[in-house]
């Protein structure tokens, strides 16, 4: 429906994208061996609001964000599978 998402991966979290994030919060994310910490915003372009989510796993920084509603974020995070 011609709304854009965003991942990324990296080894270093200065390389993630950078805003002026609103509404932060942490939430608490299962893995299949881990529980990962997620810090979750969002912030208004153009009239839509984008969110996004930040976290930390093993050695590698991730990023998910764009035209995307929080509990969408939330379920691709809970299903997302990590090579071991």
């Amino acid at each position: 429906n011609e709304h854009l998402v965003y991942f990324q991966l990296s080894a270093n979290e200065k390389d993630l994208s950078q805003g002026n994030w609103t509404d932060k919060e942490k939430v608490q994310v299962e893995t299949l061996d881990d529980e990962v910490e997620v810090e979750m915003g969002k912030i208004s372009e153009n009239d839509e609001k984008n969110y996004y989510a930040i976290w930390k796993y093993r050695d590698s920084y991730y990023e998910l964000s764009g035209q995307i509603e929080k509990e969408e974020i939330l379920k691709i995070l809970n299903e997302m599978q990590y090579n071991l």
